[in-house]
């Protein structure tokens, strides 16, 4: 048979536990850290006899403490009734068993990943769309086009290899060298095709 637990072995046991914990530098006890048998009715001063004196007890502790400028060790006493059917075995089970693990921190969300910058001298009006210039000229000149030949003030003969509005990219006849020019500087002449020839020419000069 399991012998029947006694209000007094548990008063004992948790009065010397807290004790017990306080001593070689580590953190004081309280009797919230100790544990306690489920369905145990904490007993109260005025209503038991035991708790009265558990409450002498600790306040005549604390008068000792006092008188000796806060030295010695501070006690926490009290008792509990518990069930009927409580047995020691049972006690030292729920005792030896350990505290629940306090739930773990969730992790820290991801840094926000945010759009880059944009330069704070870029702007989209910086950069128009260039415009296309019509095929002709004020004085009604055909425009040249690729495919076209040009006789240019100062690189002479050379060949229309794109026409981008008010830009030409020539091929220079002497070396072969691409060159981009602006029309808007240049004097547009149209000229008469060569003999034999369907090829478009046309004559650049400096605007004046």
């Amino acid at each position: 048979m399991n012998a029947k637990l006694s209000i007094k072995s548990i008063v004992s046991l948790g009065a010397a536990l807290v004790m017990l914990s306080a001593c070689g530098g580590a953190k004081p006890a309280t009797m919230a850290d100790m544990p306690t048998y489920p369905g145990a009715t904490e007993l109260k001063p005025g209503e038991s006899t035991l708790a009265n004196t558990l409450a002498n007890n600790v306040a005549q502790n604390d008068q000792l403490k006092q008188a000796m400028g806060g030295a010695g060790t501070k006690i926490d006493q009290k008792g509990f009734k518990l069930p009927a059917a409580a047995t020691w075995a049972e006690a030292t089970k729920a005792a030896a068993a350990p505290d629940p693990e306090p739930p773990k921190p969730a992790p820290p969300p991801p840094p926000a990943t945010s759009a880059p910058k944009p330069s704070p001298t870029y702007s989209a009006s910086a950069m128009p769309m260039r415009p296309v210039k019509p095929q002709t000229v004020d004085d009604n000149t055909t425009y040249p086009e690729q495919g076209d030949a040009v006789e240019h003030f100062a690189f002479g003969r050379c060949e229309v290899v794109k026409s981008d509005g008010d830009r030409l990219h020539i091929r220079l006849g002497k070396d072969g060298r691409i060159k981009e020019i602006s029309t808007d500087m240049l004097k547009i002449t149209e000229l008469e095709p060569e003999p034999g020839s369907t090829t478009k020419r046309f004559k650049l000069d400096r605007k004046l």
